[in-house]
């Protein structure tokens, strides 16, 4: 299981899914009435890689197209790539290696998480990214 994350099949609402023993899918969502407006739709080409990446692997269970997803957008940098939305989809991606049992991966692209550079409005902005890179990097150790 992944951190939640909005997710754009679920009107942006952030929410997990647990899979039980015999095999049925739970989906938990906060209550719409009670969450905070979700942001606003993904503008960045890695925004979208991640937005949809986030479907396939926590909506749909497919984490081996997520990480296509997200493999692709990475090999491919553009110079309008944003410094936070590149933090955030390296972590998600550790995140996935992780899932897949791929300690190596996770171990890499925390690495490159390390080697973004980021203005010190960029840093705070991917202030909960980077928790989520210490938490994936502690058992790593």
């Amino acid at each position: 299981m992944t951190r939640p994350r909005a997710r754009k099949n679920a009107d942006g609402l952030g929410g997990f899914s647990v899979i039980d023993p015999g095999g049925n899918w739970i989906r938990v969502f906060r209550d719409p009435a009670t969450a905070p407006m979700p942001a606003t739709t993904p503008a960045g080409r890695l925004a979208k890689a991640l937005a949809n990446a986030v479907v396939q692997a926590d909506s749909r269970g497919s984490v081996g197209q997520a990480v296509r997803i997200l493999d692709s957008a990475l090999a491919r940098p553009q110079a309008d790539d944003d410094p936070v939305e590149q933090v955030e989809v390296l972590v998600y991606r550790a995140e996935l290696a992780m899932v897949l049992h791929d300690p190596k991966t996770a171990a890499e692209m925390l690495a490159r998480v390390q080697s973004v550079t980021l203005t010190e409005d960029e840093s705070e902005r991917a202030a909960p990214a980077f928790d989520n890179a210490a938490e994936l990097a502690a058992p790593l150790r």
